[in-house]
């Protein structure tokens, strides 16, 4: 698997700036906590999906 704290912080700067326009660090403190959390959530999302296809190709193997 990636590294979750790369995947993360890259996940984070991403987010930042798709959706307030603006560098991670440059985002109020409350604002930084939504978007690790949303970074939190696709990874989960990521790690599962990344899980259902190696289930999935065990299974027609």
């Amino acid at each position: 698997m990636i590294d979750f704290t790369d995947w993360i912080y890259n996940k984070m700067e991403e987010k930042a700036k798709e959706d307030y326009g603006k560098d991670y660090t440059s985002l109020p403190d409350k604002l930084q906590e939504l978007v690790y959390f949303k970074a939190q959530a696709e990874y989960k999302d990521y790690c599962a999906d990344i899980l259902d296809h190696i289930f999935e190709s065990k299974e027609e193997g």
